[in-house]
């Protein structure tokens, strides 16, 4: 697959942030960059403000560009403006997904992330490596997939792609030979000593039993129904989580 990133400036404010760079430009034409995510990609990710969203949105819509969705980066931490009573704290993406995304384990896959602005990063707007591994994995990519990082600024979103992909594949790869072409974990959660393949995508042909069938039936076994799981979409979180949380709430009772 073939996934465009598109980090541009924000309309209205290039020349105002960018006019001494090299790669300026000018003001960046919004419904021809439309244009060329969907007819060049297989999916995309644009990045834009909540104050251009209506313009951008405009554009898209002239373009004849659909079937995305708004997420929004939400900034705990963010930059105050003089004389602007509420803080501008979070930012619409669009996204369109090249493929299904996967629920893996890897984070909760919500269309909101919360993640402070980045500090001292050399260019304005660079974006927080941990936002655009959440949007590497809500477009459905894959370490295998071609990205291509349309404005690429401080090179802040190649280097999260190229640690993405290495944390993948420090911790997963199909156990099959030759493998499938998805990522599969090799152990479980609880237990490094005794490896247990599982794919990490429903109905693949790699031969491996699922994550998403085996969560099934280990819920099934506790007592919880199907219709549960199918109600939050997600698996049932790992008995490790249990025990932590209780070792927490030991600790909290016993003042240490």
């Amino acid at each position: 697959m073939r996934i465009g990133y598109a980090d541009p400036p924000y309309p209205g404010q290039a020349k105002h942030h960018y006019g001494d760079h090299p790669d300026y430009a000018g003001e960046v034409d919004h419904e021809a960059l439309a244009r060329r995510l969907a007819d060049e990609f297989d999916g995309w990710v644009l990045h834009t403000a909540s104050t251009t969203l209506e313009r951008v949105l405009d554009d898209f819509a002239n373009a004849g560009v659909d079937g995305f969705r708004i997420m929004a980066w939400v900034k705990p931490f963010a930059a105050f403006k003089r004389n602007v009573s509420v803080a501008y704290a979070w930012e619409p993406v669009l996204v369109k997904a090249c493929r299904k995304p996967v629920v893996s384990g890897r984070m909760v896959m919500r269309d909101f992330l919360s993640e402070g602005i980045t500090m001292q990063r050399g260019l304005a707007g660079a974006k927080p490596e941990r936002v655009c591994h959440w949007l590497f994995e809500v477009v459905g990519a894959e370490p295998t997939d071609e990205l291509v990082d349309l404005f690429p600024g401080s090179g802040a979103v190649s280097r999260a792609w190229s640690t993405w992909g290495q944390q993948l594949r420090e911790v997963s790869m199909c156990p099959n030979d030759p493998p499938c072409p998805h990522a599969a974990l090799l152990h479980d959660i609880e237990d490094y000593d005794d490896p247990s393949p599982m794919c990490c995508v429903e109905g693949c042909d790699c031969g491996q039993p699922s994550m998403v069938q085996q969560d099934t039936l280990g819920a099934v076994e506790s007592g919880v129904k199907n219709d549960d799981i199918a109600d939050f979409g997600v698996p049932e979180p790992p008995e490790s989580l249990f025990k932590m949380c209780g070792s927490f709430y030991e600790i909290i009772r016993g003042g240490r």
